[in-house]
């Protein structure tokens, strides 16, 4: 058995307890629409992915 890839939360702000606003597939294609790095040193970049489910494009963060 392989292992499986994980899903990617899409976050409504550049934290870890911000909310989710969608699960990305390990697949889904993302836009970097710029890179921040977080006073505590993570990196965090904002993307917008087409969600196929919705047919609409979505904003939001993800952990690099």
């Amino acid at each position: 058995m392989g292992a499986t890839a994980a899903v990617l939360p899409l976050k409504a702000a550049p934290e870890r307890r911000a909310p989710s606003l969608a699960q990305l597939p390990p697949d889904q294609p993302l836009r970097v629409l710029r890179s921040w790095h977080s006073p505590a040193g993570e990196r965090w970049l904002q993307v917008e992915a087409k969600l196929p489910a919705a047919a609409e494009t979505r904003r939001g963060w993800v952990a690099a």
